[in-house]
């Protein structure tokens, strides 16, 4: 399958829609999806002789297995794995072979990776009908055997428990739960995000999530009371008030109008501060 249609091409298809058997229909040219496929990543080991590595800081049993290209689909807990994903997977890593072979010296140069929140029994059909085997290599990392290219999963639900991998929280079923991780999370909703990223779907999904980790302090800081206000309707101010301070909340004109009764009933400080507002004309 070449980047131009040929000749040859377009002449075979003629050659087989007028003498091939009515019972099957030719068509040719198709597109394989709506959109031209795309990897979710391609992360390539580097060869050349650049400056000291720094230390992974997250995915630490990952990095050294991987050899010069992987492929690698992320599978999130906003949208998990679905059936027939891992041959979509697998055609990405065999195109790329295909394209890229002469520059490889190897099939062993190139490794397919998934990333998941966990396994699932859709994940797990899928394996078990491509007749490939599981290889535990430790705390949420898997190889997959019996295909031509190598394959490692990822459960990131399992990698995250460990302390080390709090930067992971957000794409597993666990909280944010450290500062670093705050930080960071932090930093892509604020001002240093390199992209608008509101158009994206699931962005509410992950702001969510995001700001769940974040203490009330933190979720507020910056914001005047003025501002939280007016956020609120006027049963969301007084819920949680007791007697005396939903009568605080009350504007001048209605204490104007308030019976006497009423006023002796609450407590001398409210009675005495809203004595102290109706004489002075405070609002």
């Amino acid at each position: 399958m070449g980047s131009k249609r040929t000749a040859w091409h377009f002449f075979f298809c003629i050659l087989l829609r007028r003498y091939g058997p009515s019972l099957f229909e030719i068509r040719d040219e198709v597109p394989l999806s709506q959109e031209p496929p795309r990897l979710d990543y391609l992360i390539l080991r580097r060869i050349d002789e650049a400056p000291a590595a720094t230390a992974a800081q997250t995915l630490l049993g990952l990095w050294p297995l991987l050899p010069r290209i992987t492929i690698a689909e992320l599978k999130s807990i906003g949208r998990l794995y679905d059936k027939g994903e891992l041959d979509r997977l697998w055609s990405y890593a065999h195109a790329y072979y295909a394209a890229q072979h002469a520059d490889l010296s190897a099939r062993s140069d190139l490794a397919a990776l998934l990333l998941v929140p966990g396994r699932t029994p859709t994940l797990d059909a899928d394996v078990d009908r491509m007749g490939l085997a599981w290889v535990a290599l430790g705390t949420g990392y898997w190889q997959l055997t019996g295909g031509l290219f190598t394959l490692y999963v990822v459960e990131i639900d399992i990698v995250a428990d460990q302390p080390e991998e709090d930067l992971l929280a957000l794409y597993s079923h666990h909280e944010v739960r450290t500062p670093r991780a705050t930080r960071f999370w932090g930093e892509l909703t604020g001002a240093e995000a390199q992209m608008d990223v509101r158009s994206l779907e699931g962005y509410e999904d992950e702001i969510k999530a995001i700001i769940s980790g974040f203490s009330l302090e933190q979720r507020f800081a910056g914001a005047t009371p003025e501002q939280l206000a007016a956020r609120l309707t006027p049963e969301q101010r007084l819920a949680g008030l007791d007697r005396d301070h939903q009568a605080l909340a009350l504007p001048l004109e209605v204490l104007r109008v308030l019976p006497e009764d009423y006023l002796r009933s609450l407590s001398p400080e409210i009675q005495a501060e809203l004595r102290r507002r109706l004489r002075n004309g405070d609002a």
